[in-house]
């Protein structure tokens, strides 16, 4: 099963994710795509631990927040603007 990051970036729906862990025997048998999300959802099925909805939303969010950053470039503070220049001319 594809965990963490690696699976966020490779499935851009909660739906592609599971679909991601159901394999042609499950559907032969199961004959229903939902059924066989339901059991991948619930850790029936697929790999490791399966991801809830939530889980996966939250981590795909901070992914494209990370990614968002990236593109941006760190924070930058604003300078304050320069001092006009003196005049050095002097009466005597």
């Amino acid at each position: 099963m594809e965990e963490g990051g690696d699976a966020m970036e490779t499935h851009t729906t909660y739906e592609e994710y599971l679909d991601s862990q159901i394999t042609d025997t499950d559907m032969y048998y199961l004959e229903s795509e939902d059924l066989a999300r339901q059991l991948v959802e619930l850790g029936y099925r697929g790999s490791g631990d399966t991801l809830k909805r939530e889980e996966f939303e939250a981590r795909k969010k901070a992914l494209r927040e990370r990614s968002t950053q990236k593109v941006r470039g760190p924070p930058t503070t604003k300078s304050p603007p320069a001092p006009a220049p003196l005049s050095l001319s002097h009466s005597f």
